[in-house]
This record gives structure tokens, C-alpha cells and sequence, in this order.
């Protein structure tokens, strides 16, 4: 019997690249990742902080011969947790990263005949943690409200 073992750089895939999420919920971001030796991997949020296992984070990883899917749970979504993620591999062959962006979801009040439609994106204007809302450009059914 023969094995051949072969190198390969990291190679991701971000699964959802845009996420609509409501605050509280809690959502998973997955990447698919491709590499041979096993690689290094992690989640860091748009603020440069790397995410490590926690409450309010868990992170997990399946493993199958050179494939591995990495998952980063987010518990209770809050104003700072909208924006963009990034999840990293690295290897002795290079390094690799995939972007997701999770922003709120659009939703509708109706007030008599008049409708107010709201997107909220958080995204910081500075290193604050200042955030933005701006109008929403979905489209919805006005016979379902």
C-alpha cells in the first residue's frame, strides 16, 4: 500500500458571505477551509480582536482528512457584534482569510396607511463605537402587514 501525502495551501470559503440577523439572535458564521498541513485557524471581528471561545463565542471545528469547517456561534446578538468577521488559515504554505458581514435585519411597522421601513447596518464610523441606520431598500408585500 502506497500513501501519498500532499501539501496544499489554505484555500477558504465563506458559506454565507451576508448575514441579516435581529439583535438578541444568536447566528453562526462557517468557513470551509482547504489545506494540508493541518492550519492554524481563527475568527477576529472587524475591530482587529480575535475571538476566542467563550460565553458570548463558540467556536468549533470539524475535521475531515484536509477539509475543515469552522463555525463561530455568536450568542445575543448587540450593537457591537454587526459588522464584518474575518476567519483565517495558516499553514507553513501561506495563509488565507474569508470575509462575512452580518448587518440587522429589515422590518416594517405599519402606522395607519403609512409605512416605515428600517435596515439597520452597524458599521463604526471611527474606532469609536459609534453606529449608523440608514433606509432600507427591501421590498416587502403590503398585503401581509
Amino acid at each position: 500500500m502506497i500513501l501519498h501525502f500532499y501539501s496544499v495551501r489554505p484555500k477558504i470559503r465563506a458559506i454565507e458571505q451576508l448575514l441579516a440577523v435581529s439583535k438578541e439572535d444568536n447566528v453562526t458564521l462557517e468557513c470551509q477551509i482547504e489545506a494540508s498541513p493541518k492550519p492554524f485557524v481563527s475568527w477576529i471581528r472587524q475591530d482587529q480582536l480575535i475571538l476566542l471561545p467563550a460565553r458570548k463565542y463558540i467556536i468549533t471545528e470539524t475535521i475531515n482528512s484536509y477539509k475543515t469547517n469552522i463555525r463561530l456561534k455568536i450568542i445575543g446578538m448587540e450593537d457591537k457584534d454587526f459588522g464584518t468577521y474575518k476567519c483565517v488559515a495558516k499553514n507553513t504554505l501561506g495563509e488565507s482569510e474569508g470575509y462575512i458581514r452580518v448587518h440587522g435585519k429589515c422590518y416594517a411597522m405599519s402606522y395607519g396607511l403609512s409605512i416605515l421601513l428600517k435596515y439597520y447596518t452597524f458599521s463604526p464610523v471611527s474606532r469609536g463605537s459609534s453606529y449608523n441606520c440608514f433606509t432600507c431598500a427591501c421590498s416587502i408585500n403590503l398585503n401581509h402587514i
